[in-house]
């Protein structure tokens, strides 16, 4: 069997296991995602909850399993990040998890997993700085000579803002998938920092908004009207059957001065 390396990232909303072999002088590479949502409800409590905590533990043992199937050395290293750093028990919960014998759980900081987010985006290992990223990611834009597009006012974090007005707008409003599938710790970086409004779905809405509107004014006007039309030909109904009724007419006056005396 192949050696292999594995490494397990557990995050506020997901699981994710990194899994390499060498094949010659080439690496095989297999990634796998789980969402576990292990920051619910966290930001109201500061405390992970056991319905969270017990899906990120399954999720994490059956990562660690397969992993060690497929060559890598038992325990497999795993890290947590931003939703253990704030619970009161996280550490606890990663000390769960080491006790399996599967993993060996470790807490990242802030800044070693800022620092990790920098090393692993080139192969050579060196960091990428973000001006270099906003150089590369303007020569595209320049070479796509779109008129309504201005490159020195974008910048590469500007996809992600775009990102999630779009997923919000795809998701017809679900801020929990949007939150999820973007890595948040709660729905305000959804509707607070990263989605945008959108100014063709300003139109759309008000477009949308005028029409049902006036189209449902009218719609009452129309109800109204045939009330009116309707009580009156009772009214007519009725005057006709009492003339047409001597005896029918003297019950109702009748009725009309007991109901005045009472």
């Amino acid at each position: 069997m192949k050696r292999a390396w594995a490494a397990i990232d557990i995050g506020t909303n997901s699981v994710r296991l990194l899994l390499r072999r060498q094949a010659g002088q080439a690496w095989e590479e297999e990634k796998r995602v789980c969402i576990t949502r292990l920051g619910q409800g966290l930001s109201q409590k500061k405390h992970l909850c056991e319905e969270a905590m017990a899906r990120t533990e399954s999720a994490v043992i059956e990562f660690a399993k397969y992993a060690v199937a497929k060559g890598a050395l038992r325990p497999v290293w795993c890290y947590a990040t931003s939703a253990a750093r704030q619970a009161d028990n996280g550490i606890a919960f990663l000390q769960r998890l080491t006790d399996s014998g599967w993993v060996a759980a470790e807490l990242l900081s802030g800044e070693d997993e800022a620092k990790a987010a920098y090393y692993g985006c080139q192969a050579n290992g060196r960091p990428i700085m973000t001006e270099h990223l906003n150089k590369r990611f303007k020569e595209v834009l320049e070479a796509m000579k779109d008129p309504e597009i201005n490159p020195e006012e974008i910048v590469f974090h500007s996809i992600r803002h775009t990102s999630a007005g779009v997923k919000l707008r795809l998701s017809k409003g679900d801020l929990k998938a949007v939150q999820g599938d973007g890595g948040w710790n709660t729905p305000d970086m959804v509707t607070k920092r990263y989605a945008h409004i959108l100014d063709e779905d300003r139109r759309s809405l008000a477009a949308e908004m005028e029409a049902k509107f006036y189209h449902g004014e009218t719609s009452q006007k129309s109800i109204t009207e045939q009330a009116a039309v309707s009580a009156n030909m009772d009214t007519d109904a009725l005057a006709a059957a009492l003339t047409s009724n001597p005896e029918l007419l003297m019950k109702v006056l009748q009725s009309i001065q007991l109901a005045n005396k009472q």
